[in-house]
């Protein structure tokens, strides 16, 4: 196998890049490297990390990816960048990558490396997953802070040149914001090589930043996938002790509820605790006589014998699913319930909601004949 062919399959189990260090390993010499960028057949995404394959379309993933290789072993995805490797629901979507250079760890790399020189097999070393709860809590959890120049929180560059190519450049498009922190080994997992913040670490920092209604979806999606056990969640409030959010933090845990399948679904339920309508149950199962399953709503008034629906884009937009909902409802109808549908705009006005709810829950109840569970 030659050299650049190693290189590719190197680059294929690594999102599509590989790093200086990669190359120098496997015999590309220095000048040739240069020239590959030069005449575009290598793309540069970060400092000494590049695209080999000019002919893929550079994935998210290998953007991140990039800009956690290109700041050495100690670098680690955090922040909104860690929720979205993890695939948790919540924090707004953006194009900034953060990647945290863990305090406790040098600016060397292995032997003496530079950062950015790593040996071959890719990337920065990452622990493996933690099992079983946190520990009792990190020297200052959720504690990181943009690397500046001043006060000594400016990562090194790999090689002489501005620090903003460090603390600011564009990693395939995409801008990179450098944080300054420290993180326990128990702390960093890895998402298909990547290093990252765990999920519960992730939440921690992220509780922090986020307003209440993403602060909660993120939540309630953590702990519905399973990223989030109620144990871990517990551990929360004394990670964040002394920070500033802290008390509106504690606040959102308190409002998690893992029964939520969707944002919009938090949203929805919100709302209604605003209002003073707190729904009986969440994933509330309507049987018929039989026991047949006939519906499985968001939210339900057991009493009142309304039930609501989160009606999201996706689940809800095909032929199929229309005709589906149609058949369910009036199915519910007929059955006694009253049925209500609720999109992400109308969410967006704190009264409509509850003032839509509060209406059916005080018409008289007629009689149900599709019970729940």
């Amino acid at each position: 196998m030659d050299t650049h062919t190693f290189l590719r399959s190197v680059a294929h189990r690594q999102d599509g890049v590989v790093t200086h260090g990669q190359a120098l390993a496997a015999g590309v010499p220095e000048h040739e490297i240069g020239t590959l960028c030069l005449t575009g057949r290598w793309v540069p995404l970060a400092e000494l990390v590049y695209s080999v394959d000019r002919s893929v379309v550079v994935s998210r993933r290998a953007r991140v990816r990039a800009a956690v290789l290109s700041l050495g072993p100690g670098a680690v995805a955090v922040l909104e960048t860690a929720a979205e490797l993890h695939g948790m629901a919540g924090p707004q979507v953006t194009d900034t990558i953060y990647v945290a250079v863990r305090s406790a760890t040098g600016s060397r790399g292995r032997r003496g490396m530079p950062p950015g020189r790593l040996p071959m097999g890719g990337h920065a070393a990452a622990p493996a997953p933690h099992a079983g709860p946190p520990g009792p809590r990190s020297a200052d959890p959720a504690g990181l802070r943009p690397a500046t120049r001043n006060g000594g929180t400016s990562p090194r560059p790999h090689r002489p040149g501005p620090a903003s190519r460090v603390l600011a450049p564009a990693v395939g498009g995409a801008r990179l914001q450098v944080m300054r922190g420290p993180i326990a080994p128990h702390e960093v997992h890895a998402v298909a090589g990547i290093a990252v913040t765990s999920p519960v670490r992730t939440a921690a920092d992220l509780l922090l930043r986020l307003p209440r209604y993403p602060a909660v979806a993120m939540l309630d999606d953590g702990l519905h996938r399973g990223l989030l056990t109620a144990e871990a969640l517990a551990g929360v409030p004394a990670m964040i002790t002394g920070r500033t959010g802290a008390p509106a933090a504690r606040r959102h845990i308190a409002e998690a509820d893992g029964r939520a399948q969707s944002p919009l679904e938090t949203r929805v339920r919100l709302r209604c605790a605003d209002g003073g309508l707190v729904p009986d149950e969440l994933q509330h199962v309507v049987r018929e006589p039989d026991g047949h399953i006939l519906a499985v709503a968001d939210l339900a008034w057991l009493r009142a014998g309304v039930l609501a629906e989160a009606d999201g884009i996706g689940p809800h937009e095909g032929p199929d699913a229309v005709y589906s909902d149609r058949w369910r409802q009036n199915s519910l109808a007929n059955a006694g319930w009253r049925v209500l549908r609720f999109t992400w705009t109308d969410t967006l006005r704190a009264d409509y909601i509850p003032s839509q709810v509060r209406a059916a829950l005080s018409c008289p109840v007629g009689p149900i004949t599709a019970a729940g569970r």
